[in-house]
């Protein structure tokens, strides 16, 4: 029973009714939102995993058949590429073929004869794209004709570029600003997410002191989704190098020989230049790096050359032994530190000394 109050304040009932009608009602228009159940196609009915899933150009793909609520073990099947009958037999549920150039796509139909669902049929097409990355440790140091690559030590500054292979059937091919970029590090998005985009082919990030591989991963595809390509590349971390060289007025560096674990002084004087390869510097003498010479362990203060990366030594008569050890550090990279040390033999008269 339903209770309502009059304008006279007074309390009356309502028959039940009408309640009875408002609930009915409500309770129809509610099981008219009930959904129906799914049904299932019998294209639907046919699953197929790729290996890989973006195949490149000119590479295997392997296909395994999979079904739901049919024994495929039992059935025919047979395998189509290009409409060209490649396999057919019972239970023919693994199948492998190869994919074209760069704009060749690959069509692929399977097709599986069942006695209950008629013939079940499947259809997939490959358009192998390809991306290449390159590489490169941006504030890496090398001396002037280094033939090498500069290699990334604990702390530097890479950058890693995207080159894509992408051209749709028919059309030309992409530009390196038409592809959409999503990049990973270490199997994670979370490092990229802000670099990743629409025309974004490049990332820049420092090498984690801790890992010695840092694995960089891009998906490349094109804005409507039809291509689409991946590539990983692995960056391991590389320990610095100081190397040693005779530096002569007149000839320069001598970058030919450097300085090994003995070296005999065949004038006078002699002037030693370090060169701190792979340190996170653009120049030798940056104040972003130290050097620390000593001589039998003694730190000397100051040198004769203007440059804190070179040592100049002279002998002031005698003949023996010395040695020559140098610590080179970057200032704010901890882990990019280094120590060297040779023997210098000296002289051949009496008395023995060194001038600095």
């Amino acid at each position: 029973m339903f209770i309502k109050q009059n304008s006279e304040g007074r309390i009356k009932t309502m028959p039940n009714k009408r309640i009875i009608k408002i609930l009915l009602s409500v309770i129809l228009c509610g099981a008219f939102t009930i959904p129906a159940l799914a049904q299932v196609t019998p294209g639907e009915r046919l699953g197929i995993q790729a290996s890989p899933e973006t195949p490149g150009a000119f590479e295997q793909v392997t296909l395994q058949l999979s079904g739901y609520g049919i024994d495929i073990d039992r059935l025919h099947t047979s395998w189509y590429v290009n409409d060209k009958l490649e396999l057919a037999g019972i239970g023919k549920k693994k199948f492998s073929f190869t994919t074209k150039g760069v704009g060749s796509p690959s069509t692929v139909r399977v097709l599986v004869r069942s006695g209950t669902a008629g013939v079940i049929s499947k259809t997939l097409v490959f358009s192998p794209a390809e991306v290449d990355l390159l590489w490169e440790a941006i504030d890496s140091y090398t001396p002037p004709f280094y033939r090498g690559k500069a290699l990334a030590t604990p702390q530097a500054t890479i950058s890693v570029t995207a080159i894509p292979n992408m051209t749709a059937p028919g059309k030309s091919p992409l530009g390196i600003k038409d592809v959409v970029y999503k990049w990973k590090r270490n199997f994670s998005y979370a490092d990229f997410y802000d670099q990743s985009g629409y025309g974004n082919n490049y990332v820049f990030f420092k090498k984690d002191p801790l890992k010695k591989t840092d694995t960089i991963t891009v998906e490349a595809s094109s804005f409507d989704g039809t291509l689409k390509t991946v590539k990983n590349i692995d960056l391991p971390s590389y320990d610095p190098k100081v190397i040693l060289y005779e530096h002569r007025p007149l000839e320069g560096i001598l970058y030919e020989h450097a300085v090994g674990d003995t070296f005999t002084m065949q004038n006078k004087e002699v002037l030693i230049s370090a060169e701190p390869y792979f340190f996170s510097v653009k120049d030798k003498d940056s104040s972003n790096i130290s050097y620390a010479w000593l001589l039998d362990n003694k730190q000397v203060a100051d040198t004769e050359s203007d440059k804190k990366s070179e040592l100049a030594l002279r002998t002031e008569g005698g003949s023996g032994q010395a040695r020559v050890s140098l610590r080179v550090t970057h200032v704010t990279k901890i882990l990019q530190f280094l120590e060297q040390s040779f023997t210098i033999n000296f002289g051949e008269t009496s008395g023995t000394s060194f001038g600095f």
